[in-house]
């Protein structure tokens, strides 16, 4: 999400940019910020629930019929 048209907000312009506190990415047109560390700890997250609900279970038997 960097580039024209890529706020959730307003469709404007969003760079990425760093402060004291760490990376984030901000619109040009709205001045809407996202932490980019709260995005890596989203989807990190998401892979976990996605892991505990077995989307990722390698050991489970696959079923071929025909």
């Amino acid at each position: 999400m960097e580039g024209l048209g890529a706020c959730p907000r307003c469709r404007g312009s969003v760079f990425r940019d760093r402060d004291h506190y760490g990376p984030y990415l901000e619109c040009l047109m709205c001045g809407y910020l996202e932490n980019l560390d709260d995005r890596a700890l989203r989807f990190e997250e998401a892979m976990r629930s996605d892991h505990e609900r077995g989307l990722f279970d390698r050991e489970r038997p696959v079923v071929i019929s025909g």
